[in-house]
């Protein structure tokens, strides 16, 4: 997608967000767009996979993954590849990625291979990002796996310790912000309260 038509589409939901008094609406209409934009932008790129050979499902994640992305949020990706990666798929990764950075869009990608995903402390953020994933191009086989086999697989394995890390997470989350709700400028996703909380 060009981006003065992107810019224009995006302009028509600002302006419905204004006259709109049904957030949940609108934030479907910011998901459905990037959903198209990013899905354009993997069938562009897909020659790359057919000549190498790799098979990939393409996910959403986040906000992005539950329909609720804002306007100016981050979109949320996962390319869970089935086999380790070759050189074709880093010309893949390419095709794919630099048009949505031209649009100007903020995209947090994850590159997974299948089968060899496990919880690491360090990477909190990717562990509850799987738990909202949502299939939109790509192999599909490999997304049922991933989500109906893997990830119960490592949630069960290692429940105590990711509901450690999480609890630890939030609590540190909270005191950034003198654990109270009470600020003279409330940040309503990270603040006690805010969107983080009702996330989790």
């Amino acid at each position: 997608m060009k981006r003065e038509k992107f810019e224009q589409e995006l302009n028509d939901i600002r302006r419905h967000l204004i006259g709109s008094k049904d957030a949940q609406l609108v934030l479907g209409e910011v998901t459905q767009l990037m959903e198209k934009v990013v899905s354009e932008s993997f069938s562009e790129a897909f020659p790359l996979l057919e000549a190498s050979g790799s098979k990939v499902a393409l996910l959403a994640t986040g906000g992005f993954g539950r329909r609720e992305l804002h306007p100016h949020s981050d979109v949320d990706i996962i390319l869970l590849f089935e086999n380790p990666l070759v050189s074709g798929d880093e010309r893949f990764l390419r095709a794919f990625l630099h048009p949505l950075w031209d649009l100007g869009l903020n995209i947090g990608q994850h590159v997974l291979q299948l089968r060899h995903y496990d919880f690491e402390l360090r990477n909190l953020e990717l562990a509850t990002a799987v738990l909202d994933i949502r299939f939109i191009a790509g192999e599909q086989t490999i997304f049922q796996y991933f989500k109906s086999e893997e990830i119960p697989r490592v949630f069960s394995s290692r429940k105590k310790e990711i509901l450690k890390a999480l609890i630890a997470s939030n609590e540190e989350r909270h005191k950034r912000f003198n654990e109270t709700i009470y600020q003279l400028e409330p940040d309503i996703k990270d603040a006690p309260g805010g969107l983080r909380d009702f996330q989790l």
